[in-house]
């Protein structure tokens, strides 16, 4: 199946948009794939293949959408696909403006396109401009290079992000660091420094993705444990995303020689970094780290 773009949205609140769209992009001779228009045999297998095959995900966004199993489903497998660094793009399309955990966790600070309801010519003109920039752009991944600083400079109560209900630090990492992660967090819990990092900390039956996305909010600072590993990882992306959009302080350790891709060096491009392969408490790198994070939890 050749799918350009596949749509994900809310049936009740948003087909007249989305029939618009569609009708647009069509007349222009992209392919595109909708439910229930396009669903042939199973509902679930027949979504699913589609997304798959799909090279724009077009996210219809509003409050109805939000809400809906189907959307978030949808949703979460062309998230995998990011990660999977497959060709696939996200592109929200806003209706309406969404206070949604779950949908800032998945779609972070990607470029959102905002329309009225219902859109008019020129908005629809808009998104089928960008869905033809976008398939026409080359997917290229360039790599950029690590400004390393081994010294961390103690934060001044200015700078402090956080307060008296905020203090722990929020460490995100690939699962492949698995071990250093839980190494960095027995040194931090054992200086007296709360933290907080997924899976273990998020509580059953509650909503992954929302879970995280409140977590981060509410931390004091943010620990990037970066790698190569971390830095192929859409959900050390998506935390690192939120961190930087909701005011963090970041403190990244380099795990290994990582280069820094564009994503991660513009976002980290004010952040501090330090080196450090293994845990020895007597490192002075390790000794600057534990410090400089205790500051912004106990100030």
């Amino acid at each position: 199946m050749n799918v350009d773009v596949f749509i994900s949205y809310h049936t009740n609140s948003s087909l007249h948009i989305v029939e618009a769209i569609v009708n647009k992009l069509e007349s222009v001779d992209l392919c595109c794939w909708y439910p229930p228009r396009n669903l042939m045999g199973d509902f679930n297998a027949s979504i699913c293949k589609a997304i798959s095959d799909c090279k724009i995900f077009l996210l219809i966004l509003n409050k109805a959408a939000s809400k809906s199993q189907h959307v978030l489903y949808e949703l979460d497998i062309a998230s995998k696909r990011l990660a999977k660094k497959e060709n696939i793009v996200i592109l929200p399309i806003c209706v309406e403006s969404v206070d949604s955990d779950i949908i800032d966790y998945y779609i972070g600070n990607l470029q959102r396109i905002f329309i009225d309801n219902p859109p008019n010519i020129n908005q629809i003109d808009e998104i089928c401009e960008k869905v033809k920039d976008i398939l026409k752009a080359e997917n290229a991944d360039l790599q950029g290079h690590t400004k390393e600083k081994a010294d961390l400079k103690m934060p001044s109560s200015d700078n402090v992000k956080g307060s008296s209900s905020m203090r722990y630090a929020f460490i995100s990492y690939s699962s492949k660091n698995q071990q250093m992660a839980d190494s960095f967090r027995t040194l931090f819990n054992q200086n007296g420094i709360k933290t907080w990092m997924a899976p273990g900390d998020i509580p059953f039956g509650s909503t992954y993705t929302a879970t995280i996305n409140r977590a981060i909010k509410d931390s004091s600072c943010f620990v990037l444990l970066l790698s190569e590993s971390a830095q192929g990882s859409r959900w050390v992306l998506n935390e690192t995303e939120r961190a930087v959009s909701t005011g963090k302080t970041i403190f990244t350790v380099l795990l290994d020689d990582v280069a820094m891709n564009d994503d991660f060096e513009i976002m980290l491009s004010t952040s501090q970094a330090v080196a450090i392969r293994k845990i020895d408490e007597s490192d002075e790198k390790i000794k600057q780290l534990v410090a400089a994070i205790k500051a912004y939890l106990l100030l």
